[in-house]
Order: structure tokens, then sequence, then C-alpha cells
């Protein structure tokens, strides 16, 4: 599910950054910047890096109860879906000569998302289930955290930016327990 969603924004991505800076090459990669051995993970430089690097959940609109009809007098309870922020980082992987063009690519990424805030499965049948409509926000980033966030990734700094994309919706038809309709009130 994660993957199909951040896979669809890559495409999408790509094929933006294509059109506006005429490249034919794939810029956008879905990756991490550092393995788990602390060695680069892309071969390829020049590439505007898309990394998962946090979830949260939402939890204001949380539904308490959520019951489907079993029967003429039955219902079973569901468990409540569960709803999930994903914050993602867009890294420029590019070369010290080519640090402009790094520049320009952060810009395209920017600009894609200024300009497409809001998708939906209605218009984007690729997002598949539990993206019926996906919002993307700006995350501004103070330098502390920005700092700490780079040593934990264990990089040092290169330009990027963080975007919230929300919400992500995870509901499985787990049966939590069972009820009775209400016959009367005694």
């Amino acid at each position: 599910m994660f993957h199909d969603v951040l896979r669809f924004f890559a495409k999408e991505l790509n094929s933006y950054l294509g059109l506006k800076f005429g490249v034919q090459e794939d810029i956008v990669v879905l990756s991490n910047l550092i393995n788990q051995d602390g060695k680069p993970a892309l071969n390829d430089k020049n590439k505007i890096v898309m990394s998962l690097i946090n979830m949260e959940e939402e939890r204001v609109t949380r539904p308490m109860k959520n019951y489907i009809r079993q029967g003429e007098n039955a219902y079973a309870e569901l468990r409540p879906p569960l709803k999930l922020y994903m914050y993602v980082m867009f890294t420029a992987y590019f070369e010290g000569e080519n640090y402009e063009e790094a520049l320009k690519f952060i810009y395209g990424v920017a600009s894609f998302f200024q300009s497409h805030p809001v998708f939906t499965s209605k218009e984007y049948a690729q997002l598949g289930k539990g993206a019926e409509k996906i919002t993307v926000d700006f995350v501004n980033t103070d330098f502390d955290k920005l700092g700490r966030m780079w040593a934990v990734m264990g990089n040092k700094y290169l330009p990027s930016m963080v975007f919230r994309f929300r919400t992500i919706v995870i509901q499985e038809n787990t049966i939590a327990g069972h009820a009775s309709a209400v016959a009367g009130i005694a």
C-alpha cells in the first residue's frame, strides 16, 4: 500500500519534471539515501531521492465504533480504520558541480505540489485502495530539527524538503465482536 502510493507520486513527479525541464530520464527515485552499512544507497547521482522518513497516526477523526450488518438482527463490530500521515523527504542528490541543477529540480518538486496539492482516486485510479484522497502539505523544519534529522539518517546535509501526505487509510475487515439489534426499550 505505502509503496504503491509513493511509486505513484514518483511517477507523477517524473512526468511533471520531464515536461517542465525537458529531461527524458527519470529524475525522481524512491530510495533511502544511506544503506544500513553506512554506504550510499544509490549508484546514480543527479537524482531527486524520495524517502519515507516518518509516519504518524491521525487521531482527530478516529471513529469509536464501526458496525456492519450481518443478517436481520445481528451486527459485527469492525476495528476502526487506521489513518496515517506519511512524511516524505525529497533530497537533491547531485554532484558538487551540479548544485544549480539540484536547486532547479528541488524547485520543480515544490512547484509540482504547489500546483497539485490534492489527489483523489477519482482523478487518479492508480492511487488504489486506502488512498481515496491525499492532500500534500509542505512541512516547515527548523534548523535544530533539520540537523537532527540528517544526523539520524547518517548523511551530510543536501538540499531537501519534507512534505506530509495525508491521509492513508488502512481498513482490514477484521471482526472485533458481535452485537444484536436493539429490540425495544424496557
